[in-house]
């Protein structure tokens, strides 16, 4: 389980490679596509080009950075529906980027005036966000080693043309571009209603997925066995040398909701992104892992990575019944 800084090794295997600074800074631009909240990226570059005194490129990829930050703003005010989802991580680095303009010589006067505005709004908004205790800081949580290798077995059975039945995720979210997906268990709907969530959503088989008996069977044990109303049930797969983007899940069905990823098949350096936690996973384990905060995950290798993501709601959480609940059935 070892931490990553992953967009400074990155950068210095692009320096690594001799490129024109025209070409270092395309290699940039794709790390960063659509990414306008992976701020600690645009650090580690700025960083890592200061040290090695390449003021030209430093300069470039400040403006980058400051154009991703003024995505962030809407109306002078920093975008209200993405601040509950930022840790103090995504504050800091916002204000770093914003006091290394103001300090800038590169940077106009007058583009200074809209960045300590930008810079005044953040301290206001930092200000009223309420404090997050530590306890509640580890967004990430390992939980033990899984014995997958029936798992993957069954997994690669899986004939290769399936991976591209299920397209709307990727297709629809810019975030999950990378990657591609095959429902094992979806949200069984009813009437009833069940507070504080919109509806307990038992999860059921999908017909096809009958063809993964044990993976069904897998995450019907992990479910009881964390005490958990299991939820929705997908197998990912994402490219090599890609990454799903930095980005935040606030769907209605997710309130209450925990996140868990169980690491099937994957090369040296898949990592795992959410709040200020960064792992390096293997396969076997099970994470718990937060994607209610700003999250991202990395396919460094020159390998396919698959995981099992499922959800749960917490059985301590409902008083309904937490016996028929387990199963994941509701009768």
């Amino acid at each position: 389980m070892q931490k990553v800084n992953y967009a400074g090794d990155t950068f210095e295997q692009l320096l690594c490679q001799s490129l024109s600074e025209t070409e270092l800074l395309a290699g940039v631009a794709a790390l960063l596509d659509q990414d306008p909240c992976f701020l600690r990226g645009h650090l580690e570059m700025l960083w890592n080009a200061r040290k090695k005194n390449h003021w030209p490129l430093y300069n470039e990829l400040l403006n980058s950075a400051l154009a991703s930050t003024q995505k962030l703003y809407r109306d002078g005010q920093l975008r209200q529906e993405i601040v509950p989802h930022w840790t103090p991580m995504d504050f800091e680095n916002l204000q770093e980027i914003l006091q290394l303009g103001l300090r800038s010589k590169a940077v106009p006067f007058w583009k200074k005036v809209s960045l300590f505005r930008r810079l005044r709004t953040l301290s206001r908004t930092r200000a009223l966000k309420a404090p997050i205790e530590t306890r509640e800081q580890k967004y990430m949580a390992f939980q033990r080693t899984v014995d997958v290798r029936d798992i993957v077995a069954e997994v690669n059975a899986i004939p290769p043309y399936w991976w591209a039945v299920q397209t709307r995720r990727q297709q629809t979210l810019d975030h999950h571009k990378h990657s591609q997906s095959i429902a094992v268990r979806v949200r069984a709907m009813h009437d009833a209603q069940y507070a504080p969530v919109d509806g307990i959503h038992e999860s059921e088989e999908v017909a096809f997925s009958k063809q993964f008996p044990k993976i069904n069977a897998l995450v019907l044990d992990l479910a009881q066995e964390l005490d958990l109303a299991l939820g929705r049930v997908v197998l990912v797969r994402l490219s090599p040398h890609s990454q799903v983007y930095r980005h935040y899940d606030d769907e209605e069905y997710l309130k209450g909701r925990d996140r868990y990823h169980l690491v099937l098949i994957c090369g040296d350096e898949n990592i795992l992104e959410s709040g200020d936690n960064r792992f390096v996973v293997k396969p076997g384990e099970l994470w718990f892992f937060d994607n209610k905060v700003m999250h991202r995950a990395c396919n460094l290798s020159s390998a396919p990575r698959i995981h099992i993501i499922f959800d749960g709601y917490p059985l301590e959480k409902l008083k309904l019944f937490p016996a028929e609940l387990k199963t994941g059935v509701m009768v």
